[in-house]
């Protein structure tokens, strides 16, 4: 597993790079975790893709732009990984925020999508409750 950083408004953007040089798929963390919680599953990947698994904005080794990101800041640093490694279209793996970041991207990046999924997430909305929680 190699570590690299991008860089998104002057702070670093850190993902790992695992696998081979087939279709390239992202792996999104949820909230207060970071890459490492996919370790587990990348020899399962490995073997056939080109695994990026990404600390979002404020997780693991990556940088804040702000106090608080929104769903679309999220995902315009994980654009800025795409872009780094000069990938055309990638999929998606999202973990509960990683999956409504993974929305975000899909609505804001369409033409970079090669398909995605929401892991233990939903597109829906949180409610009141959940929100409060």
């Amino acid at each position: 597993m190699e570590s690299h950083f991008a860089t998104y408004k002057q702070v670093p953007v850190h993902y790992t790079i695992s696998g081979t040089n087939g279709p390239a798929i992202f792996l999104l963390h949820g909230f207060l975790e970071s890459h490492k919680m996919w370790e587990d599953i990348l020899p399962l990947l490995t073997t056939k893709y080109k695994v990026i698994s990404i600390d979002l904005l404020g997780h693991g080794k990556s940088g804040c732009v702000g106090y608080c990101h929104t769903m679309e800041e999220y995902a315009k640093a994980v654009d800025a990984v795409r872009k780094a490694e000069n990938l055309r279209r990638v999929s998606l793996v999202g973990h509960s925020l990683g999956g409504y970041v993974s929305l975000a991207y899909v609505d804001l990046f369409p033409d970079d999508v090669r398909e995605f999924c929401l892991f233990q997430s939903t597109s829906l909305p949180d409610d009141a409750q959940k929100k409060s929680d």
